[in-house]
């Protein structure tokens, strides 16, 4: 999905958004890897120091995360998490807006993401358009 204007980003009251929070990236990310199983990388805070992160807060606790990587006019939105108790709230969309706005202020001329199922109506929502499929193979009888 890909995106060519920086996305409105209105930050309700009880949120309060933190750029550059590699702690608590990390420990989004701890919960959801327990939760889902997904791919640990970002679970470690010295990992991330290599990239722009944004984190949600809610009363003190670390709800969601995004993270956005540029390279030259292209920004790439990854690993963006919410913990399972603080889904369907609006944090994933609001730390995603917030990258991808981060990734345009920076130069991008396009932001880009591969979204999950569940996602894409929130990248929707957000401005994102499909512009290609991918396709999942595997070994028949293996999940």
């Amino acid at each position: 999905m890909a995106l060519r204007a920086a996305p409105a980003l209105e930050v309700p009251g009880e949120v309060e958004l933190v750029a550059g929070d590699v702690g608590g990236f990390a420990a989004v990310h701890r919960e959801v890897v327990a939760d889902v199983g997904a791919v640990p990388q970002f679970a470690s805070a010295d990992v991330l120091r290599a990239t722009s992160t944004v984190v949600a807060y809610v009363d003190g606790t670390a709800v969601a995360c995004a993270m956005a990587v540029r390279s030259r006019r292209t920004a790439g939105v990854y690993w963006v998490a919410t913990r399972p108790a603080a889904r369907r709230r609006g944090y994933g969309r609001l730390v995603t807006a917030a990258v991808a706005r981060a990734g345009f202020e920076q130069g991008a001329e396009v932001v880009v993401l591969q979204a999950t199922v569940m996602g894409v109506p929130v990248y929707e929502r957000l401005g994102f358009e499909g512009f290609t499929e991918y396709r999942r193979f595997g070994q028949a009888g293996r999940r």
